[in-house]
């Protein structure tokens, strides 16, 4: 953890250093190794109380991607091959109980145990399936708060980085090409509850 915040540190600073250049722009950001996507979150952010979260950075099985290795078993993502298998692509088959308890966990995870929804970074994390479980078992929350506080300084870091940018260049974001289409985040919403509704349904 310490390690990541020093790589973290070094690219804040780079960062800092171009936006102190009155030429900059956010491909030289990009350039230093800033996720310029993130500023535009940032930017384009929602506001307002949130008192549940569901999946802010996870890639949803079935719904956002899906990996199957060479025998046709289908896991969440190429990430987590060898985790648990969710279904095979060559019978068909789907494995709804396994897929229902592990988005049950961590919405119990995000909601009950790590009240996500309080956490200042929670519209921006990115932390998945992947950093919750180990050898096909949740991990200790220690390690998972630890991933938790990796975020928070990320995210922080960026916020620096927003405001320093208008500080300069007020208008950088104004372009509204760098927006996130409303439909993209409705189409997402409508599509989470429609994987619900089929694991709810499988359940009966």
């Amino acid at each position: 953890l310490l390690a990541d915040f020093k790589e973290q540190k070094l690219k804040f600073n780079k960062a800092m250093k171009i936006i102190r250049t009155s030429s900059f722009s956010l491909d030289d950001l990009a350039e230093a190794g800033i996720q310029t996507h993130i500023l535009r979150s940032i930017h384009f952010r929602e506001t307002g109380y949130v008192e549940n979260v569901v999946f802010p950075g996870i890639c949803v099985p079935l719904l956002f991607k899906l990996y199957a290795d060479i025998d046709g078993n289908l896991y969440v993502c190429e990430n987590c091959e060898g985790q648990t298998v969710i279904g095979n692509a060559l019978s068909g088959y789907l494995d709804m109980n396994a897929i229902k308890l592990m988005t049950d966990t961590i919405e119990n995870l995000l909601n009950n145990v790590l009240h996500c929804a309080k956490c200042p970074a929670m519209r921006f994390c990115s932390l998945c399936f992947k950093q919750f479980f180990k050898n096909k078992h949740l991990r200790p929350l220690n390690e998972i708060f630890m991933e938790c506080r990796r975020m928070q300084n990320v995210i922080f870091n960026y916020f620096s980085i927003y405001v320093s940018i208008l500080e300069c260049k007020p208008n950088l974001f104004s372009n509204r090409d760098f927006a996130i289409p409303e439909e993209k985040d409705s189409f997402y919403k409508e599509m989470i509850d429609a994987v619900k509704h089929r694991i709810s349904m499988e359940s009966i």
